[in-house]
């Protein structure tokens, strides 16, 4: 596969970060989700309490893994059906978990690469991968940047990942990931602009991430153990992320309501022409 030949870029400068204090500041999402990878990584691809760590089994995983396909296949229905029939040489998915939609996208093109920022949900993907004797599918973590450097994609998907990651870097990534899409090629990206639940919701959750002992305190009063880590959630400006896919050459674009719970989101179907 491409990917494995592709030269590493030289790392550049660690940005500075801001001195906080380790008792009271939580906002560290990548630790967070690397919690959830190693503890209970099904609940956390779909915020599920069916699919927590203590109920599952080999019936449970294979639900999980299994409802992928239908995710899919309405994704690429729905880009076909708009922008015309995709290449089948390459895809790639960021945030790609436990494999979940891995499955499907590898039967349906030649080469796919898989991103996640958890080490422990790449290797349980891995796990998943070879368990159905899947052997055209690549992981990588993006810290190194690997993804980047291998060329263009035919599908590019993301799906219930940005919602985790701050609205600054997340932007940056969807950025990266609108132009990896090659000619004729098409990208499915989801991301959460709003709740339609209780106002105080967002601006109580922001301050869980950002004062630990209160995350502490609302864990115990829903009975759970005090030190679970916080699914985050981010709420992103819709017509920016609109002007950063048409910024990076996606002109064809197609939007699809999501709503998961009281979490407004929305997938982006966005294409990129044929022809230069």
């Amino acid at each position: 596969m491409g990917c494995f030949s592709a030269p590493r870029p030289a790392p550049g400068p660690v940005p500075a970060r801001r001195r906080r204090c380790p008792l009271v500041w939580r906002d560290d999402p990548d630790r967070d989700w690397e919690r959830f990878g190693a503890e209970d990584p099904y609940y956390a691809v779909l915020n599920t309490e069916a699919y927590r760590r203590d109920r599952l089994d080999a019936a449970v995983v294979a639900e999980v893994l299994d409802s992928g396909e239908a995710t899919v296949r309405g994704f690429l229905r729905r880009v076909e059906g708009h922008f015309g029939p995709l290449p089948t040489k390459r895809a790639l998915e960021y945030g790609c978990g436990v494999g979940r939609l891995l499955l499907p996208l590898s039967r349906r093109f030649d080469s796919v690469v898989g991103v996640d920022v958890s080490p422990s949900m790449l290797r349980e993907a891995r796990a998943n991968l070879q368990e159905a004797g899947v052997a055209n599918v690549e992981l990588l973590e993006p810290d190194n940047g690997q993804w980047r450097t291998c060329g263009a994609f035919d599908y590019v998907l993301c799906y219930l990942v940005l919602q985790h990651v701050p609205v600054r870097r997340g932007e940056a990534i969807l950025r990266s990931l609108f132009e990896s899409v090659g000619l004729g090629g098409a990208a499915s990206v989801h991301l959460t602009y709003g709740r339609s639940g209780p106002r105080w919701r967002q601006p109580l959750h922001v301050l869980r991430r950002k004062f630990r002992p209160l995350h502490w305190a609302i864990n115990l009063a829903a009975g759970r153990p005090w030190h679970d880590p916080l699914m985050h959630t981010h709420l992103y400006s819709l017509p920016r992320i609109l002007r950063i896919a048409r910024e990076t050459g996606l002109e064809n674009l197609v939007l699809q309501p999501v709503q998961h719970a009281d979490h407004e989101g929305v997938v982006i179907h966005a294409a990129r022409a044929r022809s230069g």
